[in-house]
């Protein structure tokens, strides 16, 4: 059992990695740490820091709370929960995030269709899966449900630059299925991952617009 110290109200946590079965215990305590002479990286992450250590290798979380010699893949897990604590907490319209029993970092996701948009009353499926790098990677997301989307290929490959290039660790999940939602309210053809879909959202967008609808009809009702 790792044993790590943190800074926060409660007095003890502990969480488990089901994929190595191991457990990370989490211990109330007031005092400062140092970590001014460590030749580390640091990044904002939501309400809290990640610091990568050059040296080592190792990895630290720090702000309420610092977490000291974490191995990434336990980060991840860490950050996992602390995720789906925030999406019960603060629940997005529209939106459900549901992680595996038996790995924190899978989540099931259902979005509603937004209100007039070509996916009206349709309910998507898609998965979304934290790597064993994130906060520092972006999640990796696809669409289950077939949809007609100039930003989402046959595959169900979302085209979005916070999952690429634009992340960053101080984004949330919330974020994320947020920006995903409001993809739905405004494709962009001009950004397209189905080539074939964005030509005819050019051409004839009216059209491309009912096919979309034929195709939220045809594959998303549930």
């Amino acid at each position: 059992m790792r044993h790590v110290i943190y800074q926060r109200k409660s007095a003890r946590e502990v969480a488990r990695d089901p994929s190595t079965n191991t457990f990370l215990t989490v211990e109330h305590t007031d005092k400062e740490t140092d970590n001014s002479s460590r030749n580390d990286e640091r990044a904002e992450t939501n309400n809290f820091k990640v610091l990568r250590t050059k040296s080592h290798g190792s990895q630290w979380i720090n702000s309420e709370f610092l977490l000291e010699r974490v191995t990434q893949r336990q980060v991840s897990y860490f950050c996992a929960r602390v995720e789906t604590e925030r999406l019960l907490q603060e629940p997005a319209p529209g939106i459900s995030a549901t992680p595996h029993e038996d790995n924190l970092r899978y989540f099931d996701v259902i979005i509603a269709g937004p209100s007039q948009s070509p996916f009206e009353g349709g309910v998507f499926n898609l998965e979304l899966f934290l790597p064993e790098d994130y906060p520092m990677a972006p999640p990796k997301v696809r669409f289950l449900t077939k949809i007609y989307h100039p930003n989402i290929d046959k595959l169900g490959r979302i085209c979005l630059d916070i999952l690429k290039d634009k992340w960053s660790p101080a984004l949330q999940i919330r974020t994320v299925l947020l920006s995903i939602q409001a993809l739905l309210s405004a494709p962009n053809p001009d950004d397209p991952l189905a080539n074939d879909v964005a030509q005819h959202w050019k051409e004839n967008e009216q059209a491309a617009i009912a096919t979309a609808r034929d195709w939220t009809r045809s594959y998303a009702q549930g």
